[in-house]
């Protein structure tokens, strides 16, 4: 009896034990198992009907979840891929819980995308959670700033004023908190573009959405605010980079014809794209790397030569966009996990490019079009009052158009599943676990208050002094408003609709500026000014003065009774600063012995250089929201001075951002050399830093030269990769020789280390290579190797080639510890008997069911073994027999979990077979112990 229990216990051991080794293979093999294996198991699953609703990316009218839902049943519920929320298609509201309000939307249109697996399993059996999309520009972006002063969010140009990747992190990291605590998982946005050279026309596609006009600190400033957007989502929001290639040198209007761009491949490989670069190729690792490339409708005249009307956008154009995908940097990115997104397909420009007379427009073929140039995901406005929206009709036709096709076309459907692939495998990088759980937010996280301080600080160190210089302001403005003196403001608002039917509001009414004044520095704060000596009016009423001849006497009071007059500018597309034109030019008299400042929350191009010399002060905001308001009050009563430079070209004042960003003439370049002692010569290095003139050097001695922190015009590192010469000149007895060596910085420094070539007097001086900066020059001799002197041993490893930094160096995250990146396993691929290349899956490790598998298996050899010896008639012996046979397949069953010698053979070689046989032999072997010990026994 005392033995029985005994066995039981060691089988009950031996059945925890393989249960709990079996189960962490199973998890660690889920743990391991990449997105890309995933999203190939989940597509071979998939319906025809699931594979091409993946490919779209719509907008649905409505901003309640019944008006959505109402809409997405138009079109039968097609299991889209993903769906963005605009302004445009009336998606918010402006109730006082807005933020509430959408978090809850876009957990219920989540929901809704599961719940089309449980109401419809025969047609959508498979879930797959949705990208839910937003951007923060043009409407969207007024939306948000006018719901909090905590979703306030300074333009990108603010950011690039700072110069600062500390703030571009930070500015990253509180976007991606914030949407993704929202519900999106999507930002369709990003702007990388460089604004090198302004015109009107790239400033008002662009506007203040541009970190600058300098690639390398465009380049910076971007990846770290993917970086810093990957952190705060904790890697939930993907992260799509928008107007690749570029759209800053087109020749019109995107959004209403195609533009045409002529630059070469060679001109924007060294300029525009480099951007796109960095946080591609050449990224750090995954947390510096977008996830997507938006793709501009624009023709390029540099690759495709003579442009016709006939010439195909590079949205759909195959040859051209892989000559741009082809690119190094961004090759090996775009053929792995990259995702390629179209422009809205439905854009007026594209209607126009399908058909030039507007008579009707052709959505499935431009949607094929699309694919087949290279676009993973195809983008439309649906419904809604869009001006040139599809309706639920045109959409429903292009999704069958491309049902049908994949059914017909074998390469169309093989190019379907090619972008499936990516888009899965997208989704699985956001949500390991295809769960519905995993993808809602269960609650609403309130936004985080630190925005408030985090904005303030980009806004404070982002102003910038146009005009004049720091020098001068002192004396153009040499004290603040006193109390006697009256300040006179004019605001130009601009106008903005929430929802559809909402009225249209001011981001900023005319009298918020007053309010802020008094707020800080009238009774309530400082008491430096009197609330009856502040008067603001909006820019229509300084229109009207200046237009109309009967309030020529009221505008000469208004002007003359006040000290101090405040120019408030918009970026508005709608409302141009005209008035002040107008004013600066026709009345200037009204300005005469008045301090007279304009502040523009533009871009800083909005006024001519004879309207900025008539101003006491003009400055440049880069925002335009409540949050630059208190900082404008503090600069007109100099409480603060301003921090930011330009990070753009402003040819009114002669200021280019390359000329900015070059080398300052004004500073010396610091130059230091020192020779490289071997480890034998450690007490004359310690003699020549305690006294540098016992340093002798000698023909073949190796020196270093250490060159910088080299400053730019602004007081910033200058870019990595900007070239500096080091000339080395030799000599002795009137014979000379010269030598030029040339550097690149990386992070404003660079060094060299440089073999002694003559003996003689030698000078060494650096320059810069596009400046006329220098450093001082070093003299020193060089001993012939026969003079006595302590010979200098140099290291034989050492040779004069200066060492080469690349262009754009990956800069560490300010805040992140660097990571190796991740080694992908090789997948061997066959051939089947059509002649496709597909991947072979290898099974690694056993998992739960193999447990469960090899289990019954032991269960099954087990009754076997007892039946055989029931009949020798000997019930005892069949049942010890049986007992026997099931604890040592467990002990086989443990063998092949814990992944012992042999075990690997079995498993990814015979599989279910392997277990067979290895039950069966050990099933023998207990029958034959327990026969021999029967024998023995009796």
């Amino acid at each position: 009896m005392k033995n029985t229990r005994y066995s039981s216990l060691f089988l009950l051991i031996i059945l925890v034990i393989s249960i709990f080794l079996t189960s962490s293979n199973y998890a660690y093999a889920e743990k391991f198992e990449t997105s890309m294996e995933k999203a190939q198991s989940i597509l071979d699953q998939l319906t025809v009907e699931e594979k091409i609703g993946q490919l779209f990316y719509i907008t649905l009218p409505g901003n309640t979840i019944e008006e959505i839902e109402a809409a997405w049943g138009q079109i039968n519920h097609i299991p889209v891929g993903g769906i963005y929320l605009s302004v445009d298609n009336n998606n918010f509201s402006n109730e006082p819980d807005a933020l509430q309000k959408i978090a809850q939307i876009t957990n219920n249109i989540q929901l809704s995308g599961f719940n089309q697996t449980i109401d419809a399993p025969e047609k959508f059996p498979n879930y797959i959670p949705l990208f839910l999309g937003f951007t923060l520009d043009g409407e969207n972006d007024a939306y948000f700033s006018s719901l909090t002063s905590t979703l306030q969010f300074p333009s990108l140009m603010a950011v690039g004023a700072t110069w600062d990747n500390e703030i571009a992190y930070r500015y990253g990291e509180a976007l991606g908190n914030t949407f993704s605590s929202l519900g999106f998982n999507f930002f369709d946005g990003l702007s990388l573009d460089l604004v090198a050279e302004p015109t009107n026309l790239n400033q008002n596609l662009i506007g203040t959405q541009s970190f600058g006009g300098n690639p390398f600190w465009v380049s910076q400033l971007g990846a770290q605010v993917v970086h810093g957007i990957k952190i705060g989502s904790e890697n939930k929001l993907v992260v799509i980079a928008k107007h690749f290639p570029e759209i800053s040198h087109g020749d019109r209007d995107p959004n209403i014809e195609i533009p045409t761009i002529s630059r070469s491949l060679n001109e924007m490989e060294q300029i525009e794209l480099l951007p796109y670069q960095k946080v591609t190729g050449l990224a750090i690792d995954n947390e510096n790397r977008i996830d997507g490339l938006s793709i501009s409708p624009v023709r390029y005249q540099g690759l495709q030569g003579d442009v016709l009307s006939t010439t195909k956008p590079i949205v759909f154009d195959q040859q051209g966009l892989d000559t741009f995908l082809s690119i190094p940097a961004l090759q090996e990115w775009s053929n792995s996990t990259g995702l390629i997104i179209s422009t809205e397909l439905n854009s007026q420009s594209i209607r126009h490019y399908d058909d030039p007379q507007g008579q009707m427009f052709n959505a499935p073929s431009i949607a094929r079009d699309a694919l087949i140039a290279g676009n993973d995901i195809l983008k439309f406005e649906l419904g809604g009052n869009l001006p040139n929206a599809l309706n639920y009709d045109e959409f429903s036709a292009v999704n069958e158009f491309f049902i049908q096709k994949y059914s017909e076309d074998v390469a169309f459907a093989e190019r379907v599943d090619q972008a499936l692939l990516k888009i899965i495998q997208k989704k699985f990088d956001l949500y390991p676990v295809f769960e519905i759980q995993n993808v809602i937010n269960e609650e609403f996280i309130e936004i985080n208050e630190d925005n408030d301080t985090l904005f303030f600080n980009i806004n404070r160190n982002a102003i910038s002094l146009i005009s004049p210089t720091k020098q001068e302001l002192d004396n153009s403005i040499p004290l603040p408003p006193d109390t006697s003196e009256k300040i006179l403001i004019f605001t130009e608002m601009e106008f903005i609709s929430q929802c559809m039917g909402c009225e249209p509001i001011p981001k900023i009414t005319s009298t918020k500026l007053e309010e802020s004044i008094l707020s800080l520095y009238g009774s309530e704060g400082a008491e430096s000014v009197f609330a009856s000596y502040v008067n603001s009016y909006p820019f229509s009423y300084l229109e009207t003065m200046l237009n109309d001849e009967t309030y020529n006497s009221e505008m000469d009071i208004l002007f003359n009774s006040s000290d101090w007059i405040i120019f408030l500018l918009s970026d508005s597309d709608d409302e141009k600063p005209d008035a002040l034109s107008k004013l600066l030019s026709d009345r200037p008299d009204l300005l005469e012995r008045k301090t007279s400042i304009a502040f523009s929350m533009g871009t800083p191009n909005n006024l001519d250089t004879t309207a900025i010399s008539k101003l006491s002060a003009y400055y440049a905001l880069y925002s335009e929201n409540r949050n630059v308001l208190d900082i404008v009050t503090r600069i007109i009563f100099k409480e603060i001075n301003p921090n930011g430079e330009s990070p753009i070209s402003i040819p009114s004042i002669g200021y280019y951002i390359s000329e900015a960003t070059s080398p300052d003439v004004e500073k010396i370049i610091p130059l230091e050399i020192k020779p490289i002692y071997t480890e034998d010569q450690s007490a004359l290095a310690t003699q020549s830093a305690e006294d540098p003139s016992l340093i002798e050097y000698h023909v073949g001695d190796p020196i270093h030269f250490s060159i910088g922190e080299i400053q730019d015009k602004n007081g910033n590192p200058v870019p990595d990769g900007t070239a500096i010469r080091i000339e080395i000149s030799y000599s002795q007895e009137g014979a000379q020789y010269n030598n030029e060596i040339f550097v690149n910085t990386n992070k404003g420094l660079a060094s060299l280390t440089y073999l002694l070539e003559y003996a003689g007097s030698v000078e060494a001086q650096v320059f810069s290579e596009i400046s006329l900066s220098t450093s001082e020059m070093i003299v020193f001799n060089v001993l012939g190797s026969g003079e006595v002197a302590p010979a200098l041993t140099p290291l034989a490893t050492l040779t004069p080639i200066p060492t080469e930094t690349p262009t754009l160096t990956p800069t560490p995250p300010p805040t992140a510890t660097n990571t190796p990146e991740p080694t992908n396993t090789p997948i061997p691929f066959v051939t089947n008997e059509n002649g496709e290349i597909i991947p072979v899956v290898i099974k690694q490790d056993t998992n739960f069911f193999d447990w469960l598998i090899m289990l019954l298996l032991s269960a099954f050899f087990a009754f076997a073994v007892y039946n055989l010896w029931t009949l020798t008639g000997n019930i005892r012996w069949a049942v010890r027999s049986a007992f026997f046979t099931f604890m040592l397949n467990s002990f086989g069953n443990a063998y092949l979990s814990l992944g012992l010698p042999g075990s690997k053979f079995i498993i990814q070689s015979m599989g279910l077979w392997g277990y067979i046989l290895l039950m069966f032999i050990l099933s023998l072997i207990s029958v034959g112990i327990a026969y021999f010990l029967y024998k023995k026994r009796k």
